[in-house]
């Protein structure tokens, strides 16, 4: 006779009070409102951002309420517990821009309850994912030194958010020097100053970029590995495949998307065309 062995029997466990944020999750109403991910991570201790305790401080993506601008918001808050990036309240900001980075301390949650003085301002917020930096402190020195702000770019131009962006890529040349203007790793890894209006990751410019491929030409052709390794970026981006690589390609290689397509009417059986290019 055959015995099998019974699983223990499943606990569930009370969601806690938040050792950041202050709020008693397990009761009637606490979570409305919230974002899912701010209960997880307090309910788990931030393990999920490789902590075993809160940190310091928190990254938040934000959204203000119709009519609230950024300066509003900033100004009804104290530097204390609240760090807004330059970026958004600079004269390259968009009018009536209502979403802004920030990051905060424990008192913000404080002042979004009913009564208090961001209660009104904003809209929501959701939690930012954890990319090594987010709970530094916002305010100490970062880096080698900042970029100085760099003036608007003219003309058509298309702005990518990915990972593995293989800005040496042959299909992002123009006669050999790069068409990638500017470079922002939102991390710390890596060479290049921290954009001034941003504060945090580093900035790598068309300038740089080109002196460093200059300086790595063989036979005609950029050793991309040899630009990556100068720039320290790791084996990100020397993947064969590479997801930020291929959706930039489609934005603005060398070939429109439709000649990459196979089937393009009215020909459904066609391959890809260099026709359509």
């Amino acid at each position: 006779m055959e015995t099998a062995q019974l699983r223990p029997a499943m606990h569930w466990t009370a969601l806690p009070k938040g050792g950041f944020t202050g709020i008693h999750w397990a009761r009637p109403g606490a979570t409305t409102g919230f974002d899912p991910y701010l209960v997880w991570a307090e309910a788990d201790n931030f393990a999920g951002y490789g902590l075993d305790k809160p940190p310091k401080w928190l990254p938040l993506l934000i959204e203000l309420a119709p009519g609230v601008s950024v300066a509003q918001f900033k100004a009804a808050a104290s530097p204390q517990w609240l760090h807004v990036p330059p970026v958004y309240t600079s004269s390259t900001a968009p009018t009536g821009l209502r979403y802004c980075t920030a990051r905060v301390r424990p008192p913000f949650f404080k002042h979004i309850r009913p009564g208090g003085s961001l209660h009104t301002l904003v809209q929501r917020f959701e939690l930012g994912l954890p990319a090594g930096h987010d709970a530094d402190d916002p305010t100490a020195p970062s880096g080698p030194g900042t970029a100085a702000p760099s003036a608007m770019l003219r003309g058509k131009v298309v702005g990518l958010i990915d990972g593995g962006l293989a800005f040496a890529h042959a299909n992002f040349l123009r006669n050999g020097r790069t068409r990638v203007q500017r470079f922002w790793r939102q991390d710390q890894q890596g060479l290049g100053n921290a954009p001034a209006q941003l504060g945090y990751g580093h900035e790598l410019t068309a300038a740089q970029i080109d002196q460093v491929m200059q300086a790595n030409i063989y036979g005609g052709l950029v050793d991309e590995t040899a630009v990556y390794e100068h720039f320290q970026m790791g084996m990100e981006l020397n993947k064969r495949v590479n997801h930020g690589t291929h959706v930039l390609d489609l934005a603005c290689g060398p070939k429109t998307v439709l000649a990459q397509i196979a089937g393009v009417p009215p020909f459904p059986n066609a391959p890809p065309s260099w026709a359509m290019a």
